[in-house]
């Protein structure tokens, strides 16, 4: 899906170009487009600054570490959209002891996963 198609300001990505947080004016600055940048510079800016924010968070948040063993236990899991929805039972579940993957729950999941999650 192209979230430029139809015109106007109607993507997410466009919504702040009247008041765009820092992050992204700092990115137009850093490539000198700011203040004539096109809609697909302000898309690209604004996924950046999602993609830092979700970094961030990895980093902050995506272990913890027992000081009294030593022991670093993983809490996030950064997945690429592509894989998505056969990374679910390979490779999120058994994070969380979900082992007994019936062939009929992993059907389900293939046909539920066909439609888009943002569609109208």
């Amino acid at each position: 899906l192209d979230p430029l198609k139809g015109g106007g300001n109607a993507a997410p990505c466009l919504r702040s170009k009247r008041s765009p947080p820092a992050e992204v004016t700092t990115t137009l600055n850093e490539y000198g487009v700011a203040g004539k940048s096109p809609n697909e510079a302000w898309c690209a800016a604004h996924l950046n600054m999602l993609c830092g924010a979700a970094l961030r968070a990895y980093e902050k948040y995506g272990s913890t570490l027992d000081p009294a063993t030593g022991t670093r236990t993983q809490r996030g899991l950064l997945l690429n959209y592509d894989a998505l929805p056969g990374a679910i039972p390979k490779v999120v579940l058994p994070l969380f002891s979900h082992t007994v993957l019936t062939a009929a729950w992993l059907e389900k999941m293939k046909v539920e996963s066909t439609q888009y999650s943002k569609g109208r």
